[in-house]
């Protein structure tokens, strides 16, 4: 009897502790806290709800996590709840040093915007998709208007490179970035969930090994010419500005056609030449009379410095010879002037010559390109073991 009375009793103070929390737990096992209504969640589909302090609609509730404080003195730490204090039916989501996703083991980033750190913007550490994307651009923000100058000549400074990339290292703590805290075994969990794991782990292994081809410019380069468009972050990793390289090439485009005479039409040929048609004034016949001709995209034989550079296994050399050329040939020296090889090229306008570095000692080395006859450029690269 005694036992029955405490245990009466413990209930009506438990019951008095709910109701003066204004928290509530149904037979069915949801939770209810603040001061909720019977019509709200009428097809019981909750297992929570959090009702705030503002009018009839509860709004303005917040689940804050660890320390909060006052929004006054810098307080407002981390928290999810309904925007401001009406009945906005917007998700806040407030973080006072950013906001981080995370996934697998918590160990990989999907994506941060950290203001402590200093980061500008937020960073995906994965492929972004949108069905579209627009960027800020309203003129009357815009202030110091000018045209962008020397935008050919600085364009044709730049190569467009085609590379495979090794994904940015976004591991954070512990368990580094594709690996899984072995708290159990595989063996211990069922056969569904071992499974899963097994084949999230294959999934991003293939996401870190880079394969996919990509075209872009190499930051380095980029940097030298247009250095507003890299960015670097905290960690040292750098970012191409793309969608501002957009009216850069509109630039350069508007400085080319100014060098075609008035009156010329300009036609891209599948060789990579220009054809340029010049309708010019025949004073003896009153008409026009037409004068074609063709000009070369690059009028002269180009060398570019080899990438990588150092490097260890092999190295690619990028070149441009005229397609009116009788002949070309690579050359490869040692620094004391003996001639190491000797690489016909056989394949005029831009193209690619490949260099193994098994061939070579480690050392310093020269290669010039000489095109009938005439000696190109020339630079240095470096091979190291």
């Amino acid at each position: 009897m005694m036992k029955r009375s405490i245990l009466v009793v413990a209930l009506l103070a438990a019951s008095v502790l709910c109701a003066n929390a204004q928290l509530e737990i149904k037979s069915s096992g949801k939770v209810i806290a603040g001061p909720g209504r019977a019509s709200d969640d009428l097809n019981n589909v909750l297992t929570m709800s959090l009702f705030g302090p503002n009018g009839d609609s509860r709004a303005g509730s917040k689940l804050a996590f660890g320390d909060f404080g006052k929004k006054e003195s810098n307080g407002w730490n981390v928290f999810v709840g309904e925007w401001d204090d009406y009945d906005s039916d917007v998700l806040w989501l407030h973080g006072k040093y950013g906001i981080r996703m995370t996934s697998w083991d918590a160990s990989s980033l999907l994506g941060e915007w950290d203001m402590f750190e200093g980061n500008s913007g937020f960073t995906v550490y994965d492929g972004f998709r949108a069905d579209r994307i627009a960027v800020s651009s309203d003129d009357s923000h815009k202030r110091s208007v000018r045209n962008i100058s020397q935008a050919l000549s600085r364009v044709l400074q730049l190569r467009g490179k085609r590379y495979t990339y090794d994904k940015i290292d976004n591991s954070i703590g512990e368990g580094g970035s594709f690996s899984r805290k072995k708290t159990f075994s595989v063996e211990e969990m069922n056969g569904k969930d071992s499974v899963s794991v097994q084949n999230m782990e294959q999934e991003m292994m293939v996401r870190a090994t880079g394969s996919t081809a990509r075209y872009g410019f190499m930051a380095s380069d980029l940097s030298a010419i247009f250095p507003e468009l890299v960015e670097v972050d905290t960690a040292g990793n750098q970012y191409i500005n793309y969608i501002e390289m957009i009216p850069i090439l509109v630039s350069a485009i508007h400085d080319l056609y100014a060098l075609i005479p008035k009156g010329a039409t300009l036609d891209i040929m599948e060789n990579d030449s220009v054809a340029v048609d010049i309708q010019e004034e025949d004073e003896s016949k009153g008409s026009k009379a037409g004068v074609s001709m063709v000009m070369a995209t690059a009028e002269a034989a180009k060398l570019y410095q080899n990438t990588p550079n150092p490097f260890s296994k092999e190295t690619e050399i990028e070149y441009y010879v005229p397609t009116d050329a009788k002949s070309a040939i690579l050359y490869v020296f040692n620094l004391t002037g003996e001639m190491l090889q000797s690489l016909p090229i056989r394949s005029l306008g831009h193209g690619i010559v490949t260099i193994s570095g098994s061939t070579l000692q480690a050392g310093m080395y020269v290669y010039s390109l000489v095109v009938d006859g005439q000696m190109v450029d020339t630079k240095r690269m470096i091979l190291t073991k």
